[in-house]
């Protein structure tokens, strides 16, 4: 829905007056030349926003992307990074792009890093296809690094910190009342991976707070309600909810679960257009221990195999983000075989609480590059519909066709969906 605007008498009776937040300058009507105007208020634009274009990833060319130059904290060191121009993408992927802590700007094509393992800033992801992307292919995901948990930093520290970003100055007694424990107006933020962390708020901070965030206001009452156990105005955050969006979790599906078509388990060898389980290598399990999908094999023939898998959405997803179905795949032979195709495509329908599925959510074209070498292919769904607690039906199929009278089949190693998360 279109964003509303005030009237025009509201409008106009900003004539010749400044935003008194920003101080930015509303043209006058009768200002000449209106250039000259239109110039001011663009100059107090570009100053107010200008920390609004640190790290940012924007298109530069057909397959290439730059990165605006910015700073960001690693722990207590202000990093400064210079900014990079014509950075390749791969394409009919998307691309991953985000800094390290040391700096090195990163690209890949399976996902952001676990925050625990690989402190990193996510930058933006670029979907490109078709050897081009637009710019509307491009994500950005800074959002995700906009509040970073601190903990250890001294009074200057942390007045340092909130200086870089040109904050209030909160050095001094007021920085030390944060590692006042006692102080009855504590906010207790629950992290995932450091326990409980005490930073003293007031109600009336936590309003401004609230405020600043589009948040419904908590002072006063409906603060004091929040209260727990000896801390009179505590309060506990343990909802999901309010949790800055994570990188990107992988859900390794058990290739045990798939099934055919029709919904029957599937065998040990695959029928004629079915997948079959192989968890012999060909030799008996014992020792082994190999596992894959197995289609029909093609000689002189075009083999056309279908499998099939629900996939419950988990309660940590990020309602309506990034959905990707990554299958690890190959042809596999019993000689030299003359392979004309090998594709694989994927339906990706939502269930509804009867079973009824909706329309298919997968927009990708189907991966008609499938080699010998085992190699992932991704399917990207839209995921604008799609909530926690939501079950999807994936549906993959595969082609084969070979001609020169050699046994060739499909295998599939795993199958596994990326899901943004919260948490």
């Amino acid at each position: 829905m279109t964003e509303s605007y005030p009237t025009d008498a509201t409008l106009n009776a900003l004539s010749g007056t400044s935003d008194a937040e920003q101080g930015v300058y509303y043209p006058a009507i009768s200002d000449k030349p209106w250039y000259t105007a239109f110039y001011k208020t663009l100059y107090r634009l570009l100053a107010a926003t200008v920390r609004a274009g640190d790290l940012r990833a924007y298109k530069d060319g057909t397959l290439t992307f730059g990165v605006r130059a910015g700073k960001f904290l690693d722990g207590d060191t202000v990093r400064n990074y210079a900014g990079a121009s014509a950075q390749a993408l791969t394409n009919n992927q998307t691309n991953y792009i985000y800094v390290i802590a040391d700096g090195t700007l990163t690209v890949n094509t399976t996902g952001f890093p676990t925050p625990s393992t690989t402190p990193h800033l996510p930058l933006a992801t670029i979907l490109t296809a078709a050897g081009t992307y637009a710019h509307t292919d491009v994500t950005d995901y800074r959002g995700r690094a906009f509040l970073n948990l601190c903990s250890g930093l001294s009074a200057s520290d942390m007045a340092e910190a909130v200086a870089f970003f040109d904050a209030t100055d909160i050095s001094g007694a007021e920085a030390e009342t944060l590692t006042d424990t006692s102080n009855a107006d504590a906010l207790h933020v629950h992290t995932l991976d450091s326990g409980v962390s005490d930073v003293t708020a007031t109600a009336a901070q936590l309003n401004e707070a609230g405020t600043f965030f589009g948040a419904t206001d908590i002072s006063g009452a409906q603060a004091e309600t929040l209260s727990d156990g000896s801390n009179a105005d505590a309060l506990h955050v343990h909802s999901r909810s309010g949790l800055e969006q994570d990188a990107s979790q992988v859900y390794k599906l058990p290739l045990m679960a798939f099934r055919n078509n029709d919904g029957s388990a599937m065998g040990v060898s695959a029928a004629a257009t079915e997948f079959g389980i192989d968890a012999a290598d060909g030799g008996g399990f014992w020792g082994n221990g190999n596992l894959t999908l197995n289609g029909t094999p093609a000689n002189s023939t075009t083999a056309t195999n279908y499998t099939a898998i629900e996939v419950p959405i988990p309660p940590e997803y990020d309602d309506g983000e990034t959905i990707i179905v990554w299958v690890r795949i190959r042809h596999n032979t019993a000689g030299s075989p003359t392979v004309d195709t090998a594709a694989i495509d994927a339906e990706i329908y939502e269930l509804g609480l009867d079973g009824e599925p909706g329309a298919d959510l997968n927009g990708s074209a189907e991966h008609t590059d499938v080699s010998s070498s085992w190699a992932y292919k991704s399917f990207t769904p839209n995921p604008a519909d799609v909530v926690k607690g939501d079950k999807l039906l994936l549906v993959l199929k595969t082609t084969l066709a070979e001609s020169g009278g050699v046994d060739a089949w499909m295998e599939i190693g795993s199958v596994e969906v990326r899901l943004d998360i919260k948490g």
